[in-house]
């Protein structure tokens, strides 16, 4: 009964179980081992500004235009630094009749669609990578 009291008390300290009951002699001659309460302690997650994947902010080249880079996506990098970037990159590959391919910032950015605004506003769409570290987004 002794070990099954002391493995309640490791369960218990390990949060598995919230307590053992208690109180009292259960017989084998020893005290009882008092109830316990177990307290898990939880933090709000903190923001320490590099993103895994996240939603960046517009990046606008022109004022008052729809000469933007929108749907901004850092991955591995913060968004401070993924909207510097595409502040950087956006105005050499423009919405369209850019390159395909350009290397900037030590990012290498492949154009992965293309529309030619006949439904709307000419665009594309770039992927730039840098070993892990990875921002995509929309250019019009």
């Amino acid at each position: 009964m002794r070990l099954v009291r002391r493995l309640c008390v490791v369960l218990a300290t390990l949060a598995l179980l919230g307590g053992c009951g208690g109180g009292g002699d259960d017989g084998d001659g020893e005290a009882a081992t008092p109830p316990l309460t177990t307290v898990v302690a939880t933090t709000a997650p903190t923001t320490i500004g590099i993103a895994t994947s996240g939603q960046c902010a517009d990046q606008n080249f022109t004022p008052n235009s729809e000469d933007i880079a929108s749907d901004v996506v850092a991955t591995g990098l913060s968004c401070a630094e993924a909207e510097a970037f595409v502040r950087q990159a956006g105005p050499l590959v423009g919405a369209t009749g850019g390159p395909a391919n350009i290397e900037v910032g030590g990012f290498a950015c492949v154009r992965t669609k293309d529309d030619d605004g006949q439904r709307g506003l000419p665009s594309s769409d770039y992927e730039c990578t840098n070993g892990d570290r990875k921002v995509t987004f929309h250019r019009t």
